[in-house]
């Protein structure tokens, strides 16, 4: 289990994506961190303009609020953590499959000053809305 809270470095998007690509990075020199991260900054803007890119939402571990939560939570302590997390929410598979093999492989995140910790692409089964009531067999209540 990875668990972590975190400042929003930017977030930016227009809609909901159907999958979601989520990268977790650590800076290969704790040194160069912020220089590493502001690599990242600039290219956030111009991954939203690809294709099917719906959403890129780029965060910052938060340690000092992290460290609050352990203080008073039970369970959880032990989890993993991640430095820095990208986020990026598209219309399908396939575009955020092109985006890890063109602009977010291992050697290019290397050349921004990350080291890759974890990848995955999650789909999105159904999104819960408050609008409207329910609907039962095409008829709604």
């Amino acid at each position: 289990m990875v668990r972590n809270t975190f400042a929003v470095r930017q977030s930016r998007g227009r809609g909901v994506g159907v999958v979601v690509a989520s990268l977790r990075m650590t800076p290969r020199d704790p040194g160069g961190a912020d220089a590493a991260a502001a690599a990242i900054d600039v290219q956030v803007p111009r991954w939203l303009r690809r294709h099917g890119v719906v959403g890129v939402h780029w965060l910052q571990a938060a340690p000092a609020v992290r460290a609050r939560m352990d203080a008073v939570r039970e369970v959880g302590q032990s989890d993993a953590s991640a430095d820095y997390v990208l986020l990026i929410e598209a219309t399908r598979v396939s575009d955020v499959q092109d985006m890890r093999c063109e602009v977010l492989s291992t050697g290019v995140l290397e050349q921004y000053g990350f080291t890759e910790q974890g990848f995955a692409i999650y789909s999105l089964l159904y999104e819960v809305s408050a609008l409207g009531g329910e609907t039962m067999l095409g008829k709604r209540r």
